[in-house]
């Protein structure tokens, strides 16, 4: 479908070449700046059209449709943390904060907010092949009230920090199916 719409773009684009070069004078500045036009028109639609194919599927999906309540978090284990990418970040990972405990995730909104899901509910675990500031991203889909959820973070696992393995860790002896990538503190 994508080659479809580059082919008819750049058949479109030859029309154009052609009717410049018949009904613009080739010796004044409206010549070269329709050439030029033309050509950075194409260039931008089939960027585009590259852009729609291949990086949409890294675009997390919103995380709206959760609900959530009120729900406190302090003795939670904090999972994740907000890689910097010039705000670029916020269209990769989920903007939710992921906490746990021995029976549940919480994904707790900027309100503070908290949407809870059973860990035996969690399908997949996976490490996806997305860094930010050397930080893989991670992918865990959920399957809460016949409706899958995905949610996208960059772990906190450090030297300090081990609450991520200690949820994969727990993940992996309630779920053993749902963990779908091997722990390797070298491809974290």
């Amino acid at each position: 479908m994508m080659i479809k719409r580059i082919l008819t773009g750049i058949f479109l684009y030859a029309i154009g070449i052609v009717v410049i070069i018949l009904f613009v004078p080739s010796d004044t500045a409206g010549f070269i700046i329709s050439i030029v036009a033309t050509g950075l028109l194409l260039t931008v639609f089939i960027m585009h059209e590259v852009y729609k194919k291949y990086f949409t599927e890294i675009i997390s999906p919103s995380s709206a449709a959760l609900q959530y309540t009120d729900h406190p978090v302090s003795g939670l284990h904090k999972i994740s943390q907000k890689p910097f990418l010039f705000g670029l970040e916020k269209k990769i990972i989920s903007g939710d904060e992921l906490y746990f405990d021995t029976a549940s995730l919480y994904a707790v909104n900027k309100t503070r907010k908290a949407a809870v899901f059973g860990l035996h509910e969690i399908t997949e675990l996976k490490r996806t092949s997305i860094r930010i500031n050397n930080n893989r991203i991670w992918q865990i889909k959920i399957m809460h009230e016949n409706q899958e959820t995905i949610i996208k973070f960059a772990h906190n696992f450090s030297l300090s920090n081990r609450n991520f393995l200690n949820f994969y860790t727990l993940l992996k002896e309630i779920n053993p199916g749902a963990v779908q990538s091997e722990w390797n503190l070298w491809k974290m």
